[in-house]
């Protein structure tokens, strides 16, 4: 089994891609959560699950990447969310606690 890709990398490879766009519909504050996932090598990996769970009441919604290994949430309310990315034959990643 190939190791998905740790924790750590996959921060580092996300983490400059998470994007909150806030902008104001109705007076509500929503974002979007953004980013790429890829294996230990940089290479993308297409067809991953990416869920998205906010915290703070548990719903989620989920994402599969594109070919380039891109991914985007619909619109999401301010708050602490909670990423995991999976794909058959590798290993789940998470990051937590992200506002």
């Amino acid at each position: 089994m190939h190791s998905f890709i740790t924790k750590l990398q996959w921060l580092f490879a996300v983490w400059p891609l998470l994007l909150s766009v806030p902008f104001a519909t109705a007076q509500q504050d929503v974002g979007y959560i953004l980013g790429t996932v890829s294996d230990p090598t940089g290479a993308a990996l297409a067809g991953a699950n990416v869920t998205i769970t906010w915290q703070t009441t548990g719903l989620t919604q989920t994402a599969v990447t594109t070919q380039d290994g891109f991914y985007t949430s619909q619109p999401l309310q301010v708050g602490q969310y909670t990423v995991t990315a999976t794909l058959a034959g590798f290993s789940s990643a998470t990051i937590q606690n992200l506002i």
